[in-house]
């Protein structure tokens, strides 16, 4: 047999046999190689010595791997060392490294790192890989939320598999390619690499990049970590995430997979119809206040490994680079770090609980009570028609129309809803407004004893009916249940609806930032002169940019009609007079008959919203 084979199989019994290479041994329990390229003789495995499980595996398969010759070709070959199978789960990550010589005919320019993914393998005693580790970390979290994880997590993280996974979730996004303090990027990862990346645990994180950023009308900051300490972070989050996700509220919407800000609008809007006070919360600079020593609390007693604890604790204390001078970070998460959004949700859940917890004690009764005086209304109604009282009637019911079905004040039902993304929250009363101002202040004084800082600016009390709450950029309020339409042959007819939820996208905001932008000037719209150097495909990208922006927020807004239309005429008055500039054109007529009336170049045009 000329072709190269490799089998792997554990022999439970194996009697002397002298057909047999001597690379298996007499050892029961040996596991070894059987490679036939290093014999010159064939080999004869006599299965009649074998047990029936051993030699069943070896009757079943053929000389020839299977598998496609385009993994053959594309892929760095199969493993070679002492761990040559992978594991047989779905997702299973192995690292390699190829060649690249210059008589190697694959050569790409640099060594790169590959997945293998669902490939079939044949082995009697497959192990976990660190996949399957993660996943069976975070079932077992989810099913004792309670418990204290005992896991070694720091031997997990040092595994350069992990490591790869973590790299392949941040290689795509392109702000991750920023640099830190230092020039190194992450391209030209390998192997070898991810190797150094493990060795570097056991030391200190390099100290991060502080950059000046404008957030709405005032100006935050942001902390460019090294992108390969980014690949160790990313690590630390992938654990993190499978021990606290599951114990984290329902309430919470933000930096949560599968969860976002439509989630959280969507809870309000099925929450909070029938609610009326709202408190608007916001925490004052949350992440850079958090107490680096009560966080670690938190998270020391959930964790009992003190090697990954004491990881995060490096990363929490690496400091930032100001005026070349190093400075160390005493409190706070520091806004740009990829560990920071779920350190940020482990401190914040102290806030989710007690809330809960105010919920508890607060929501009374079953069921609301019926208004007296709509029932005082419906009972004079019934008389006047045991009497055929035609007039009487028709005015009964008029009143009816306009009364309030339940008693909206009932004393003995209430309820409270909360949602959070974030640092920001939001808190639905059905009660009083004294009890919407105790609740505030009960949380004002937990927050303080946490050693965060309620924003007296951002946090107010407003009335359901008559406010408008902006919340994660939409404007909420309630829709009017009282609905007047008309026909030919009774014109004024009125209908009582269901109390709904109005979110609407803030035109007002909208346009605010379109002046900002130099997209509109006076009500009118005006091209942005900055674009005037590019091309003509990438103005009609940059302004498609803008527009596929709204149109992927706001799809579930109620104005959404209002908020498309006023849109498109605005950003395509602004490209056509952009157009009509730099091509030397009269006029937006002229830029229109010139290119169509969607601005067309080639493939590329303007787009436009749905119907």
């Amino acid at each position: 047999m000329g072709e190269v084979f490799l089998l792997w199989i554990r022999l439970y019994y194996l009697k002397s046999n002298s057909q047999c290479p001597l690379i298996i041994g007499s050892n029961l329990s040996v596991k070894g190689y059987l490679n036939c390229k290093n014999y010159k003789e064939g080999v004869v495995i006599n299965q009649s010595n074998l047990t029936r499980y051993p030699g069943w595996i070896i009757k079943g398969m053929s000389w020839h791997p299977k598998t496609s010759k385009i993994t053959n070709t594309h892929t760095t070959g199969w493993p070679k060392g002492s761990n040559s199978y992978r594991s047989q789960s779905r997702g299973s990550t192995w690292l390699t490294t190829v060649r690249y010589d210059w008589h190697n005919s694959l050569w790409k320019g640099r060594s790169a790192v590959n997945t293998y993914v669902q490939l079939r393998h044949y082995s009697a005693d497959a192990h976990k890989t660190v996949v399957d580790k993660v996943n069976s970390l975070a079932e077992w979290c989810k099913s004792n939320p309670e418990l204290v994880v005992d896991r070694k997590l720091y031997n997990m993280i040092c595994d350069p598999s992990l490591l790869y996974l973590a790299y392949n979730n941040i290689k795509s996004k392109p702000g991750n390619m920023t640099p830190g303090i230092v020039p190194t990027t992450l391209d030209g990862m390998s192997l070898e690499e991810l190797i150094k990346l493990s060795e570097l645990l056991k030391s200190a994180f390099s100290p991060a990049r502080r950059l000046k950023i404008k957030k709405m009308d005032k100006r935050g900051t942001l902390s460019i970590a090294p992108p390969r300490d980014k690949i160790i972070q990313e690590a630390m989050r992938i654990i993190l995430e499978a021990i606290f996700e599951p114990t984290f509220s329902e309430n919470s919407h933000g930096f949560r997979p599968n969860k976002s800000c439509h989630t959280a609008l969507q809870h309000i809007y099925r929450d909070f119809k029938s609610v009326s006070w709202i408190i608007e919360g916001d925490i004052k600079k949350c992440f850079d206040t958090i107490d680096h020593t009560k966080l670690m609390e938190i998270i020391e007693n959930k964790i009992q490994d003190r090697q990954f604890t004491k990881l995060i604790w490096k990363s929490l204390r690496a400091g930032y680079f100001k005026f070349k001078i190093h400075e160390h970070n005493l409190i706070g998460t520091p806004q740009g770090s990829i560990i920071s959004p779920i350190l940020a949700n482990v401190f914040m859940h102290q806030l989710d609980n007690y809330v809960e917890s105010i919920k508890k004690q607060f929501d009374v009764g079953k069921k609301i009570r019926v208004s007296p005086e709509y029932t005082k209304i419906w009972h004079l109604k019934r008389k006047a028609e045991k009497t055929y009282d035609i007039p009487l009637i028709k005015e009964l019911h008029n009143k009816l129309l306009n009364t309030e079905y339940t008693l909206f004040n009932d004393p003995g039902y209430k309820r409270l809803h909360y949602v959070r993304y974030a640092d920001e929250w939001i808190i639905g009363i059905r009660g009083s407004k004294i009890d919407a101002e105790k609740i505030k202040e009960l949380i004002k004084v937990f927050l303080k004893d946490k050693g965060i800082t309620l924003s007296e600016e951002k946090t107010k009390i407003s009335n359901m009916g008559t406010d408008k709450i902006k919340f994660l950029g939409f404007q909420m309020s309630r829709q009017s249940h009282v609905k007047h339409f008309g026909s030919p042959r009774k014109k004024h007819v009125i209908q009582r609806m269901q109390l709904r939820m109005r979110l609407e996208a803030p035109l007002d905001d909208i346009r605010k930032k379109l002046y900002a932008l130099g997209i509109l000037k006076n009500g009118r719209p005006y091209p942005r002169n900055v674009w005037r150097g590019y091309t003509h495909r990438q103005i009609l990208i940059l302004y498609s940019s803008i527009f596929r922006g709204y149109l992927n927020y706001y799809p579930c807004a109620h104005n959404y009609s209002r908020m498309a239309t006023f849109l498109y005429w605005t950003l395509k008055g602004s490209c056509g007079m952009l157009l009509a500039s730099k091509f030397n054109l009269r006029s937006v007529s002229a830029v229109l008959y010139k290119f169509g009336k969607d601005l067309k170049y080639k493939e590329i045009k303007l787009i436009k919203p749905r119907n």
